[in-house]
């Protein structure tokens, strides 16, 4: 018998609500005593946040508190407005948490903390939207690391590739990205079969909340740190395949000071595509507290 378009489904099961007034009201009850168990708050940046990383940073933090998540519902906890803050400058606190951000309790002084996100760095693989921390350009030549099979895939990446006597080939220099602009997936693809690790996460103070000296806010920190990483950072790179002492082949990295957006392209630049696409990086973060 056929089945009727006008039979619905109906439900007889009843489920919880995900988040409660009451479970909202416990992480904001929850946040006003950590405010008055630590000395200090510190806001966080975290770049290219992973899942492992995040755990090491978890275990060198255990005499304090990070939470991450529901900034809304954090900042709303420690107050907006002068009139409800809990402690004097909070408010301007809370308006830094936005986007990719954590809130540190410690009692351990700026410094030592700063001391230890800065050894907390570990590089990797870019992702899509990531922004390109350069250019990064392929020489021509033979490239016996890729297996020959591999070749179709590589041509849908589009690499200028080709078969010769069973080795893939580069024909022509080819730009993958350039700097400053998002990654599209790929991108990311090439970057990683070439072994070739842009992102790096890493975790930046952005602005400190001392209690002991009467609420002093000190908010200028993260522009110190971003402006000594883009003078680090070089402009261009290269990657050649080159076989090593091991007698494997590598993509082996040549770092350039010239960036073909500022205008230091060769005439072989003209003829490289980088296949840009603008991608939107915002992504929501899970609730997590250590």
């Amino acid at each position: 018998m056929p089945k009727s378009k006008r039979d619905r489904p109906v439900p007889l099961t009843k489920t919880k609500k995900r988040r409660s007034q009451d479970v909202k009201s416990q992480l904001m009850e929850r946040v006003r005593d950590l405010v008055n168990s630590y000395d200090r708050i510190l806001v966080l940046c975290i770049d290219n946040m992973r899942s492992s990383k995040l755990q090491m940073l978890r275990a060198e933090l255990k005499d304090s508190k990070l939470l991450l998540g529901k900034n809304r519902l954090i900042a709303k906890a420690l107050g907006l407005t002068p009139g409800d803050e809990l402690q004097p400058n909070l408010h301007r606190l809370s308006r830094l948490l936005r986007n990719q951000k954590a809130l540190l309790f410690t009692n351990r002084s700026l410094a030592a903390v700063s001391e230890l996100l800065a050894g907390l760095t570990d590089a990797d693989f870019a992702r899509s939207g990531f922004a390109a921390v350069n250019s990064v350009e392929l020489m021509p030549g033979a490239c016996p690391q890729w297996q020959h099979s591999m070749e179709p895939a590589l041509r849908k990446l589009g690499l200028p590739v080709r078969l010769v006597k069973g080795v893939i080939h580069l024909e022509r220099p080819h730009l993958v990205c350039r700097r400053g602009r998002r990654l599209t997936p790929e991108q990311c693809e090439v970057l990683k079969l070439c072994q070739y690790q842009m992102a790096e996460f890493r975790v930046r103070p952005v602005a400190c909340w001392d209690k002991a000296a009467g609420g002093r806010l000190t908010d200028d920190l993260l522009s110190e740190t971003a402006a000594k990483a883009a003078a680090e950072a070089p402009g261009r790179v290269r990657l050649t395949s080159t076989v090593l002492d091991d007698g494997l082949s590598y993509f082996v990295p040549e770092l350039l000071d010239d960036d073909p957006d500022d205008g230091g392209s060769s005439d072989d630049d003209a003829e490289m595509a980088s296949g840009d696409e603008e991608v939107d990086d915002d992504e929501d973060l899970d609730d997590e507290e250590a």
